[in-house]
């Protein structure tokens, strides 16, 4: 049965197999069924990867030889007992107002200043840093969104839900503006022309941006920080978690994981919001030897409370 995989997926496990077609070789081992578990814990002692990219590489391996087992290739999975590893969930911490400003002003210059064959591409870059700004797109989504996605009305639509309802993100203003005035790659598609891979085109946005990013001395700087300062920003500005997880397409559970961490923005919020608690509170309060509801200040609560505890001391 066919599936249909994202071409960074086929690629990952292109890269995967070439490396196991050599670890046999070196090995000797011809055929599927002589792997061992030790021989495959050998395997991954030659990986040069990082702790998730081990860890997802395992998933693979793993993966493959249940595969192999089910379908009859193997009597045993030598993979079975292997655990793939933990990962190390890295922090994604979106821009800052004056990081994002910063690399608004350096796209914009650049795409004013650069002349000759590089105008084009200096021009898509600033609509492009707008785009994963305003739109919480991941870099390969923004890459290959069609043109007609997005309406009128400046509304993009990210997605159909499953009830059959379109799910789509109001655009700033000055990203609708970038996006109509810049040079398409073609006419379906604002950044990729649509010939050659996906992932070719994807890789050569991921090094304009690395080079705005240096000349705008934003360290760390990477494309999904935008989308992280997207959902950030949103859920700060009181925009509710479920709306925030439709418009990145998770869950909730992993917006609050990880886009919801806590922040100056959000701790803000939170003592403004409970400083408005603290002005008033409902209480009693003697009229004519009556008791009815009514407001009084909890300073003077609190004063009239300390000034009880001394009468009842002395």
């Amino acid at each position: 049965m066919k599936r249909d995989l994202e071409e960074s997926t086929v690629d990952k496990y292109e890269v995967f197999f070439r490396q196991f077609k050599t670890f046999a070789i070196s090995r000797g081992i011809v055929q599927l069924a002589a792997f061992t578990t030790d021989d495959l814990e050998m395997f991954r002692t030659t990986w040069k990867d990082g702790r998730n990219a081990g860890v997802n590489k395992m998933d693979r391996v793993k993966q493959f030889f249940k595969k192999a087992t089910e379908r009859g290739w193997i009597r045993t999975n030598p993979a079975a007992d292997i655990k793939s590893g933990k990962r190390k969930d890295a922090q994604k911490l979106p821009f800052t107002a004056n990081q994002v400003q910063t690399i608004f002003a350096t796209a914009e210059k650049k795409r004013i200043e650069t002349t000759s064959s590089g105008k084009k591409n200096a021009q898509r870059l600033y609509a492009l840093v707008l785009f994963l700004r305003y739109s919480g797109l991941r870099i390969g989504d923004a890459v290959n969104c069609p043109i007609d996605r997005l309406d009128s009305k400046g509304r993009l639509r990210l997605y159909t839900a499953k009830t059959g309802a379109h799910v789509y993100v109001k655009l700033h203003p000055d990203a609708v503006a970038a996006l109509e005035s810049i040079p398409k790659m073609s006419e379906e598609r604002w950044f990729w022309s649509g010939n050659g891979k996906l992932r070719t085109a994807v890789t050569k946005w991921q090094d304009r941006l690395r080079d705005l990013f240096r000349n705008a001395r934003i360290a760390d700087g990477h494309p999904h920080r935008f989308r992280h300062t997207f959902a950030t920003d949103a859920l700060n500005k009181g925009v509710p978690l479920q709306q925030v997880a439709a418009f990145l397409g998770n869950s909730m559970r992993i917006v609050e994981k990880h886009y919801g961490t806590w922040g100056d923005e959000q701790q803000r919020n939170a003592d403004e919001a409970l400083a408005r608690t603290f002005q008033k509170e409902p209480e009693t309060v003697e009229t004519d030897g009556e008791t009815e509801p009514g407001w009084v200040e909890k300073k003077s609560r609190l004063g009239t409370r300390k000034a009880h505890e001394k009468r009842v001391v002395n």
